[in-house]
């Protein structure tokens, strides 16, 4: 038999809940390290909370109110839902978006393999979303190229493609020109685009990286440097700062993937691949 349960969510945690969102109902789940194999960006069905009722603030908290189902199988969800949202981001002692200083992203630099392995799922995923689209002069751009890693291994398996990476931390450039010769430093806002691109990967458009408002100012930028049969990819190591679904509609653009499927662990990711 079915049954309902509250949950009361500390601040501390809020940040944590996402929804499994579709036409009928919305799941509600906590993110959280399950075991060795569990990465942040990866949800597992173990995740999953209940089907969500009722949510409201209550003094500093969340009290959630879910709806477990009586079928054995009502975790199964995960993989059927419309996208992934995370709508509480994590905020400061003030009570504002919590934002990482750039020193801790010039940091990362310093440990390029720690960010590689987070990162070798969406890899994967987009290599195989990418066959198909893939021409030869194709230009790929990564605005936020971190290690390199990224562009690189795109570059290694679409040779026919031009690969084209920019950042704002000079230490991430330099590690990145060890395989991209076509990598400057600069903040994509503002960097000058000679011509439009045909497929721009977003790694950066997310929490702890900015807010939720400069996360929609810098999509309508992408949407702005992508050509017009071009694609923009959207994912990245912390939740997307954005309501993308909401955004689409907003800019009339087309919607074509929202989520990525792991099998290591098994369970999925925001994935969104959007185009004019």
């Amino acid at each position: 038999m079915a049954f309902y349960k509250e949950l009361l969510v500390a601040p501390a945690q809020q940040h944590n809940l996402f929804l499994v969102r579709n036409k009928h109902q919305h799941l509600l789940g906590l993110r959280q390290r399950l075991h060795a194999q569990s990465r942040y960006s990866i949800l597992e069905k173990a995740m999953l909370k209940g089907e969500l009722i009722h949510c409201e603030e209550q003094a500093a908290q969340l009290r959630c109110v879910v709806r477990v189902p009586d079928d054995a199988t009502w975790r199964d969800g995960l993989f059927h839902g419309d996208d992934i949202h995370f709508p509480w981001p994590p905020r400061d002692a003030s009570g504002e978006e919590f934002i990482c200083p750039e020193s801790y992203w010039n940091s990362q630099a310093a440990t390029p393999q720690r960010l590689n392995d987070q990162e070798a799922h969406f890899r994967a995923h987009t290599l195989e979303q990418l066959k198909t689209l893939v021409t030869p002069g194709c230009r790929i751009y990564d605005p936020a190229c971190s290690t390199g890693e990224f562009i690189s291994s795109l570059q290694h398996h679409f040779p026919q493609s031009r690969c084209i990476a920019s950042d704002r931390s000079a230490a991430m450039v330099a590690e990145t020109r060890r395989t991209i010769p076509d990598a400057v430093v600069g903040d994509v806002m503002t960097l000058p685009h000679a011509q439009p691109y045909d497929i721009v990967i977003c790694r950066f458009i997310n929490h702890e990286v900015m807010s939720s408002l400069a996360a929609q100012q810098v999509l309508r930028r992408m949407v702005e440097i992508v050509s017009e049969t071009g694609q923009i990819i959207l994912f990245g190591h912390t939740p997307v700062a954005c309501d993308v679904p909401d955004f689409c509609h907003q800019q009339g653009l087309q919607l074509l993937t929202t989520v990525g499927r792991s099998s290591q662990p098994d369970g999925v990711f925001q994935y969104y691949r959007l185009a004019r």
